[in-house]
């Protein structure tokens, strides 16, 4: 009887370690879930990557705005130009840390725009950070597949587009007229052209002096490919009996070379027809400055 007891004893224990065993064991090799741990920010953050400084985006194409963050939530996008104007890009109710932006057809061009990422916080700081220097929104290049006038003897190029009519009045001496297409038919503007006269000396008072771009119809300078312009208007110049101009001249020093480049647009003020649009048919002539060059 004492030996049976003992055995069942030794049977129970037999058990136990058993189950304990089983327990541990699948305590061990069953998967667990992992408990995660919300990570703490110490301090919340927006850096922004692009664009950050020297970029050229062209108005009509998409670019990626892209930051860094942590502990953000959501964020407006901004676009600041150094003239004072601000506005909202987008305003995201997350935050992907990029986003792509068509930049729109008619969106003001410069060349010292700035992008800011945004967390406004209420009750509290908001939380942001902008491109480290300026970028350039620019205008489409329309002048790609344009064709190139160069003048060996001169030193120069400049492109035209299609449909433009090339007068080499006199190259020898440094005439040249390009009659350029209309934007748009059937108004007041009779004629449209470039005229290019490159020279070292001109007629003042019937006085021959060196050429130069001192003029007191001055009224600004700009630089194109690396060359700066005297602007003066030169209207007064080509007024006659019924026709009239609306003339601008462009005019830089190469030595003691003067390359005088005049926009005209012509026009018969006592036409019946519509008056035309400047700013439209002087879009074209503004292009082909801009293309304007000199060779090496």
């Amino acid at each position: 009887m004492k030996q049976y007891a003992f055995s069942k004893i030794w049977i129970i224990f037999a058990l136990a370690v058993f189950i304990a065993g089983g327990i541990l064991a699948w305590q061990y090799w069953m998967p667990r879930e992992e408990v995660k741990v919300p990570k703490v920010v110490e301090k919340p953050y927006i850096k922004v990557i692009s664009p950050n400084g020297g970029e050229r985006w062209v108005r009509g194409n998409t670019y990626r705005i892209t930051w860094e963050s942590e502990g953000i939530d959501h964020v407006t996008i901004r676009l600041s130009y150094f003239r004072g104007e601000d506005e909202a890009i987008a305003i995201l109710p997350n935050n992907p840390g990029f986003y792509d932006w068509t930049i729109p057809s008619n969106q003001a061009i410069g060349d010292k725009c700035s992008v800011t990422v945004v967390q406004y916080t209420p009750d509290a700081p908001d939380i942001l950070d902008s491109s480290d220097d300026y970028f350039s929104i620019v205008e489409k290049d329309e002048t790609t597949n344009w064709k190139t006038y160069r003048s060996e003897k001169w030193g120069f190029e400049i492109k035209y587009p299609e449909g433009t009519k090339i007068t080499d009045i006199d190259a020898d001496t440094g005439w040249f007229f390009m009659q350029v297409p209309f934007a748009e038919n059937k108004t007041k503007l009779v004629s449209k052209i470039l005229q290019i006269h490159v020279a070292a000396t001109e007629f003042h008072y019937g006085a021959e002096i060196p050429a130069s771009c001192v003029s007191d119809d001055n009224i600004g300078s700009l630089v194109v490919n690396g060359i700066k312009f005297i602007k003066s208007d030169v209207s007064g110049d080509f007024a006659g009996m019924q026709g009239r101009a609306v003339a601008t001249e462009y005019c830089t020093m190469k030595g003691d070379l003067a390359f005088k480049l005049t926009f005209r647009l012509g026009y018969n003020q006592y036409s019946q027809l519509p008056d035309f649009d400047q700013e439209k048919e002087s879009v074209i002539l503004n292009q082909m400055l801009s293309t304007f060059k000199f060779l090496e």
